[in-house]
């Protein structure tokens, strides 16, 4: 007799089976809510649980695990070999995966479904020795694992700090380049680029520029670079191409336009004047062009780029990620090569008496005004060629007061002399920066053309003070600038309250550190040792950086000064120390 089902039968049928379908999805979906990873799963080898991972091949043996087999076709049906990366080939790192005589193994195994390799999948078993090394066993459901979207853009990363989210994007600096020991890459789509940071980088893959990553974290602000702390990260692709952004050095003086150039690789041109040495771990380069359009190259020494062959006074094709430190946006190279002379070699921007005009927001002490707006990418103007008295510090001795006494009145003497939305112009020094990123400047009132530097000297306010290299017009006017000071006993001169320590070696004193420049006298053309630097009249007194500099500027040691071989390092504390070794 033949069966027929009724339509009321059939459709009673298939509500069932949809239901006893959904009450299995459902129950491995409360499973699923603690899912864990394969090397979740190796480290902690018991307990029944869910394991997420890629299906990468089979072991071929009986007995023990082997070496793995990759690659179809595949010969066994009886197990699988699960990993958290699918190009993970180290037999440490994957759990095999017992598939007992069912429909499990009918399913899944590489055999008869070598079109499963490579794919996401979740199941759920006793996790415990097999192939003596910790793997899963008695497997009883399982379902494909959902590979992650793209996320969002990089651009709409940046917009969402304090959230966590998925994005996606190239890798355009090798890891360890910039921060050794951390997470620290920046990943670019075509349209935004983002840093992606972690303190602990053994947790992911080693990343290399290239590498197009999936990456999951919060996104946050550090010094105001925007980045993604890290929570999981997936190498999708390698070899793929990083393309650098030319800009022009303006772009960095459009907030704006800069932001948008973050976490990106660009390419620019400009002149480097000078180049420092490394400083803990890292040296800032200045690059400026025609028109004092400006950004500093943060070159860290991790990235092996050896500065002493980089000569200054040229023009540069630099390639590097934007990047940004607190206020200022910067330019992050990764490599010799990313730092190139330029073909075209055109005149110097800093030469003779190069002068540019700036608005006055404010003095800040007497040798010190801040800009209304930035030259150089610097608001901050230090006076060239002289030295006022310091007033940022505690006063504990009579050295102390003096020096705070006498900077207050110098502060209040540039007062009377420049103010607020005044136009000034600036004559820079042959080397504009100094290392602190102020702009090195005598400062001439548009007004009536008054220099206010040598002013302050020729009122008793400031003493000179000159670092080579410097024009020898210049030393020749402030020298009888201070002569005339001294002649008059004004200020710091004046017998009845002299200034009792001069700022330069008030400012060891507070550091704790030893003078360490050579210092030169301008009339004979002679250097001394820093420490016998009172041996110098004041106003013959110059400096240099080291006594290579000093002959370099034509002068000699002096005949029975006793010099001694000073070498200066910064220790731990950024203190700075020496050795001292005598001369013959």
């Amino acid at each position: 007799m033949k069966v027929r089902w009724k339509p009321s039968m059939m459709v009673l049928l298939g509500f069932c089976l949809v239901w006893i379908s959904g009450m299995f999805s459902v129950a491995f979906a409360e499973e699923v809510s603690s899912v864990i990873r394969v090397e979740e799963a190796i480290a902690d080898n018991h307990g029944s649980h869910v394991v997420e991972g890629y299906i990468v091949g089979t072991s071929s043996q009986t007995s023990y695990l082997g070496s793995g087999h990759f690659q179809s076709p595949f010969s066994v049906e009886t197990n699988l070999l699960l990993a958290d990366d699918p190009r993970e080939r180290d037999i440490s790192r994957l759990l095999p995966v017992q598939l007992p005589q069912g429909d499990l193994r009918k399913e899944l195994n590489l055999k008869d479904h070598p079109e499963n390799l490579g794919k996401k999948i979740q199941i759920k078993g006793d996790l415990a020795s097999y192939f003596s090394v910790p793997g899963l066993k008695n497997p009883s459901a399982y379902q494909w694992g959902k590979e992650k979207g793209e996320g969002v853009s990089i651009a709409e990363a940046r917009k969402r700090s304090g959230e966590t989210l998925t994005t996606t994007g190239v890798v355009n600096v090798d890891n360890g380049r910039l921060q050794p020991g951390k997470l620290s890459v920046y990943i670019q789509d075509q349209g935004a680029g983002i840093q992606v940071f972690s303190h602990d980088p053994d947790r992911f893959p080693e990343l290399h520029q290239g590498d197009r990553i999936q990456v999951t974290g919060q996104v946050g602000e550090y010094n105001q670079v925007t980045q993604i702390q890290v929570d999981s990260l997936e190498v999708m692709e390698k070899n793929q191409r990083v393309t650098a952004e030319p800009v022009s050095l303006a772009d960095y003086e459009n907030p704006v336009k800069a932001e948008s150039l973050e976490g990106r690789l660009v390419t620019v041109k400009g002149y480097l004047p000078q180049v420092p040495q490394y400083s803990s771990g890292g040296a800032n380069l200045m690059l400026m062009d025609e028109t004092f359009h400006a950004v500093y190259l943060r070159v860290w020494e991790s990235t092996g780029v050896d500065l002493g062959k980089i000569e200054p006074g040229q023009w540069f094709n630099v390639t590097g990620i934007s990047s940004q430190y607190r206020d200022n946006y910067q330019i992050l190279p990764r490599s010799q090569e990313d730092i190139q002379v330029s073909d075209e070699q055109k005149e110097s921007p800093i030469g003779g008496e190069n002068e540019i005009e700036g608005v006055v927001e404010r003095v800040v002490d007497g040798d010190t005004i801040r800009l209304k707006n930035p030259i150089l990418g610097a608001n901050n103007v230090r006076f060239l060629n002289v030295d006022t008295p310091e007033t940022n510090h505690k006063v504990v001795d009579e050295r102390d007061q003096s020096q705070m006494d006498h900077g207050k009145r110098a502060t209040a003497y540039l007062q009377t002399l420049i103010s607020p939305g005044d136009t000034v112009i600036l004559r820079l020094g042959e080397e504009p920066l100094d290392g602190y990123g102020r702009l090195l400047a005598q400062v001439i009132r548009k007004s009536d053309g008054l220099n206010t530097n040598l002013e302050m000297v020729r009122k008793g306010y400031a003493v000179t003070y000159f670092i080579w290299p410097f024009p020898d017009q210049d030393v020749v006017a402030y020298s009888q600038a201070l002569k005339e000071a001294k002649s008059n006993k004004k200020g710091i001169w004046n017998p009845e309250d002299r200034l009792l320590e001069l700022p330069f070696v008030f400012r060891a004193r507070q550091r704790g550190e030893e003078l360490f420049r050579p210092v030169g006298n301008f009339e004979t053309k002679e250097y001394v040792e820093p420490a016998k630097w009172q041996e110098i009249p004041d106003e013959s007194r110059v400096f240099f950086q080291t006594e290579k500099d000093a002959e370099k500027a034509g002068y000699h040691p002096r005949s029975g000064a006793g010099l001694e071989k000073r070498v200066r390092f910064v220790t731990g504390n950024n203190r700075t120390a020496f050795f001292h070794v005598a001369m013959n």
